[in-house]
């Protein structure tokens, strides 16, 4: 289980940094994302992976805090 969450992790900490660089390629911004342009670039916070991350992190620290 541990590494199943390490790689799933992992893998959408990449697809985050790779994401603008797919968006040149036509593919658009992900559904349910809030974009912040910026003059440096955009930044697109996803929502729906903001709320599996506050899940995940709610439940790891109600488990460990018992």
């Amino acid at each position: 289980m541990t590494r199943f969450l390490v790689i799933f992790v992992i893998a959408l900490i990449i697809l985050i940094i790779v994401w603008p660089y797919l968006n040149r390629l036509g593919l658009g911004r992900p559904v349910s994302a809030v974009a912040v342009e910026r003059p440096l670039g955009k930044l697109y916070i996803i929502v729906a992976t903001c709320l599996v991350l506050s899940v995940l992190l709610s439940g790891l620290m109600w488990w460990f805090g018992r």
